[in-house]
């Protein structure tokens, strides 16, 4: 399995476990980029504007090349350790 379905996958998941619904839609965003959706489309998709969709797909990019390709238990650990990272990570 290449390392962009790896995260596609963990996305995926994300998404089906999230409760919040910010955070279902962020995640949405990032899972139609990983499929090669353009940010034209996942803005239609989302409803969102670029701009938003942009922050959403660069903060996923910067944790992913930071910390490189965690677990869901991970990125819980990532997150109560860099509340930075909250608005983004599960």
């Amino acid at each position: 399995m290449t390392t962009q379905a790896t995260e596609l996958e963990t996305v995926q998941q994300a998404m089906k476990q999230t409760k919040d619904k910010r955070m279902h839609e962020r995640y949405q965003a990032v899972s139609l980029f990983l499929q090669g959706y353009t940010y034209a489309q996942i803005t239609k998709i989302v409803g969102r504007n670029e701009k938003t969709v942009g922050e959403y797909v660069r903060a996923y990019l910067f944790f992913f090349s930071f910390f490189g390709n965690l677990n869901l238990c991970q990125i819980r650990a990532v997150n109560a350790s860099w509340p930075i990272f909250s608005s983004f990570v599960i």
